[in-house]
């Protein structure tokens, strides 16, 4: 089992499925309280979303991420 940082999860579920919803987040990974600080670093990195308040759950959707950044070691 890999743990993943709260960062990681968000990224592989928008890698894999282009949205993330905050109530989502909140029923999947309970510990991940503060999704849209979490985009905003995203941001940050590079990544561009598109927002939208649907019935007061805010969803993210992935427009462009950077490429994986795959570590050698």
């Amino acid at each position: 089992m890999t743990n993943l940082t709260q960062l990681q999860r968000i990224k592989n579920k928008l890698r894999r499925d282009k949205m993330i919803t905050r109530n989502q987040c909140l029923n999947v990974f309970p510990a991940i309280t503060r999704l849209s600080a979490h985009i905003q670093t995203l941001e940050e990195m590079g990544w561009t979303f598109e927002t939208e308040n649907f019935r007061g759950d805010y969803r993210y959707f992935l427009k462009e991420a950077p490429p994986e950044q795959i570590k050698l070691l």
